[in-house]
């Protein structure tokens, strides 16, 4: 009877209290019903509710081991499209902002080639400034791709709220 509990309903703790022990029956108990504690009658009153105790705080630690696997399953989910966001948002960035930098870039170095004769700085400085720029949302961009790419999503505890909006939803608006 006990190894059919233990197999149809696992999450129940199995006590034993018996008058006819022998060792045969503690054994099998122990080994195929997964008793959780074997008691031979008399058994102390006082030992029998610790361990009723004992039982009860198991189950609620194995309760609270379970939602917690559970919470932690899910936030990893979460993690895991927060990283696919990051992705994607890492090749719009990519493709939809690297382009018209590189025109401007383009377009900056012909200014300042056309303006190398010119005897006023003014254009020019403005052409090497807009270069530098460029130059800099280009690194900046390379970076952003590569921290995406490797889906490192680091997050604050603070912020890891379930009622807060995803990546997806914000980044659609």
């Amino acid at each position: 009877l006990l190894a059919w509990v233990a197999e149809h309903f696992p999450e129940v703790v199995r006590l034993v209290l018996t008058g006819h022990p022998t060792v045969e029956t503690a054994i099998r108990a122990i080994n195929e019903g997964r008793v959780y504690q074997f008691f031979v009658k008399p058994c102390n009153p006082a030992h029998l509710g610790v361990a009723i105790r004992k039982a009860l705080e198991h189950t609620d630690l194995r309760r609270e081991n379970r939602r917690l696997s559970d919470l932690a399953s899910r936030r990893m989910e979460r993690l895991d499209r927060c990283g696919e966001d990051l992705g994607t948002l890492a090749s719009i960035l990519s493709r939809d902002v690297r382009a018209p930098l590189r025109s401007i870039s383009r377009c900056c170095r012909e200014l300042a080639n056309q303006r190398r004769d010119v005897s006023k700085s003014g254009p020019r400085e403005l052409a090497d400034h807009a270069l530098n720029g460029v130059a800099e949302l280009q690194r900046l961009l390379g970076n952003l791709g590569e921290h995406c790419r490797r889906k490192t999503c680091e997050t604050d505890p603070a912020l890891d709220r379930s009622d807060q909006p995803e990546v997806s939803q914000v980044a659609r608006r």
